[in-house]
């Protein structure tokens, strides 16, 4: 997913996914981790 416009797109959802978990009070583990793993797969 790292070719021209994937990457934007990848930077999107990762944006959208903090912005939803932002919302809760309790973060779930796996909502953290899949986060995480977004953010890497960024890099």
């Amino acid at each position: 997913m790292k070719a021209g416009g994937d990457i934007d797109r990848l930077r999107d959802i990762t944006e959208y996914a903090k912005r939803i978990v932002a919302t809760q009070k309790n973060v779930d583990p796996f909502e953290r981790a899949a986060i995480e793993m977004l953010e890497a797969a960024i890099d």
